[in-house]
């Protein structure tokens, strides 16, 4: 097996893993089903084709103790806290690798410093994506940026750029804002709390 392979079978496990994830912060009491992750308009074998890569990766990741799988099939599934802290650590430090992941696969999912686009399209994608305010919340971040802890100010800057990013997403997940916003909460100096609460009001109270 090349490397080009390797990665490939890392993105489809972190994607997974990733997908288990959002759908545990929705309900953290109840099993998460993979089947959900087959379209609906696939043919016969295409599904079962499907079915047989995600049971393969739900094993995988099962064996290194990030799920627990609670059927035969491996579809039905139960996430484990190092398959939180895997994915949590992965987008605090998207710069850095995880014990089961490369800096490729997370920064393919989660974007590095830098990589945000500016400039008046990404606004209007926002804006296509949230709402006319938008634009207000993506000033919000760009000034909480120098509220961010001297001794973390990498770390912190890392994830305002991905929050900025997933907004920007054609199809952002609010389960991964709120999980930004968790972990730039970590390095927001006291000058800044009152504008952290703001910004996180208007993420998730549907404001915009």
């Amino acid at each position: 097996m090349n490397k080009e392979e390797i990665t490939e079978k890392d993105k489809n496990r972190y994607e997974v893993l990733l997908w288990i994830y959002e759908e545990y912060q929705k309900n953290k009491n109840r099993f998460v089903h993979l089947d959900n992750l087959i379209g609906d308009t696939l043919d016969f074998q295409e599904k079962r084709k499907r079915e047989n890569e995600i049971s393969d990766i739900a094993f995988y990741l099962s064996g290194e103790g990030l799920i627990t799988t609670k059927s035969d099939n491996g579809m039905s599934v139960y996430l484990e806290h190092l398959g939180i802290k895997e994915i949590e650590d992965s987008v605090r430090n998207p710069h850095k690798p995880t014990d089961h992941f490369p800096i490729s696969v997370i920064q393919h999912f989660n974007a590095p410093v830098g990589s945000v686009q500016t400039g008046n399209q990404s606004i209007a994608n926002v804006q296509q994506n949230f709402g006319a305010k938008t634009e207000e919340v993506i000033n919000l971040l760009r000034e909480l940026r120098e509220h961010i802890s001297d001794d973390s100010k990498q770390e912190g800057l890392a994830l305002i750029e991905s929050l900025e990013k997933e907004i920007k997403s054609e199809k952002p997940s609010e389960p991964t804002i709120k999980l930004f916003l968790k972990g730039i909460g970590n390095f927001v100096k006291d000058t800044g709390k009152d504008l952290f609460v703001e910004i996180g009001k208007k993420l998730i109270s549907g404001e915009i």
